[in-house]
């Protein structure tokens, strides 16, 4: 498995725009139960197996340019402002919203390692994006039905392939943009590398993981998010544990920044929206390496818990586990342990604080990169949270 450290590597994407439809709510989308039902798996890498784009060519004017600051284009997820003009991202399922009326638009990128973005037109994957370390001009919307349109740029990779910054828009000529619309419900996912898409698209296990073969796209949370036309925000690291050990910081820590390696710039947690619900999906890697006892988890689990509720104290906060961990004792004790901290919550008056346990991974559904779910997991795990969701809140 990897660390917040590995230096990330990989060729770069290459894929085609798909085609444009009618003007769709936001975070409508195409199941990938379809291509699935096809037996078409491999299809379903869609835009990051077949589809591209390079960056687009600079125009000598600077007509229709939008700059990030802008009040219409909308923001998912934790964005550094610390540079009005240049904000970064780290976080995967970091996204920009942007609203057109129009045929099209180019959005000015970079990275500081080997970011993958992926551009969804009207709830359609459309472009992929394998942005460089320089700053360029990237087509993301081309010849669209002169109409509205909703596009969202998604960080599918995650903070240890590097740190994305956004320069801005360059609107198609006659092109407008329009405040984007804001979703009704929020859902927030913190997790470790299962919750970042770590090698979601691996052939196998074996299959080294790479930014191309690791989609938050396709993760149980963000497709989560679309079965819920809800807004999400994803503060999840490969290796990261709920226990503090050795010298990474744990999640507890990283919890509370704006980038998970940068100790000095902590989150506001009064920006974005408030979350309905809070899914933390941790243990995998407190249970590879001197794993806690029960004294050592339920104290740091209470703990976070205590944390996470007092800066979401409305919120729906689901307990998961799963689904690598494989059936014996370590599982049992961990889902024990869950239940024993949640119970004692609400017996004491939280009653919106639950267990979830994911099932654990079948071969028959195939494995990710270093056995990292597929996304046909994904997916199944995204139906048993949805329906866990849609018990709670009516949604």
């Amino acid at each position: 498995m990897e660390n917040l450290t590995q230096d990330p590597g990989g060729a770069p994407l290459k894929c085609t725009a798909g085609e444009p439809d009618a003007v769709v709510r936001l975070r409508a989308w195409v199941s990938p139960r379809v291509v699935l039902a096809a037996g078409r798996l491999a299809i379903l890498a869609f835009s990051v197996a077949a589809c591209s784009s390079s960056p687009a060519a600079e125009p000598g004017g600077l007509s229709g340019e939008i700059s990030p600051g802008d009040e219409r284009i909308h923001y998912e997820g934790r964005i550094d402002w610390r540079d009005l003009q240049q904000p970064t991202m780290s976080f995967p399922g970091s996204a920009v919203v942007v609203h057109i009326q129009g045929t099209g638009f180019d959005a000015r990128l970079s990275t500081t390692i080997a970011d993958h973005f992926q551009a969804v037109v009207d709830g359609k994957p459309a472009a992929a994006l394998a942005l460089t370390k320089e700053p360029a001009l990237y087509a993301i919307a081309h010849d669209l039905p002169e109409a509205e349109h909703i596009v969202v740029l998604y960080k599918c990779t995650e903070s240890n392939r590097g740190t994305a910054r956004f320069y801005g828009l360059r609107l198609a000529p006659g092109t407008r943009l329009l405040p984007a619309p804001a979703a009704k419900r929020c859902i927030e996912f913190i997790g470790d590398s299962i919750t970042c898409g770590y090698g979601d698209l691996g052939a196998n296990p074996g299959d080294p993981v790479s930014p191309s073969n690791s989609n938050w796209y396709l993760t149980y949370c963000a497709i989560t998010a679309r079965e819920l036309g809800a807004e999400q925000v994803t503060v999840a690291a490969s290796g990261i544990r709920l226990t503090q050990f050795g010298e990474w910081d744990a999640m507890p820590r990283v919890y509370t920044r704006v980038h998970p390696n940068d100790r000095e710039y902590p989150w506001d947690f009064t920006r974005g929206p408030m979350p309905d619900v809070v899914v933390m999906n941790l243990a995998t890697n407190d249970f590879r390496k001197d794993p806690p006892d029960e004294t050592g988890w339920t104290k740091a689990l209470g703990e976070f818990l205590d944390f996470v509720r007092s800066r979401r104290p409305t919120a729906e906060i689901y307990v998961a586990d799963g689904p690598i961990m494989g059936p014996g004792p370590d599982l049992d004790h961990l889902r024990a342990w869950n239940l024993e901290v949640v119970a004692k919550r609400r017996a004491s008056g939280d009653t919106r604080c639950h267990t979830l346990s994911f099932a654990v991974q079948r071969a028959e559904d195939g494995y990710g990169s270093d056995y990292h779910p597929s996304v046909k997991t994904h997916m199944k795990m995204a139906d048993q949270l949805v329906a866990a969701i849609r018990a709670d809140t009516n949604w």
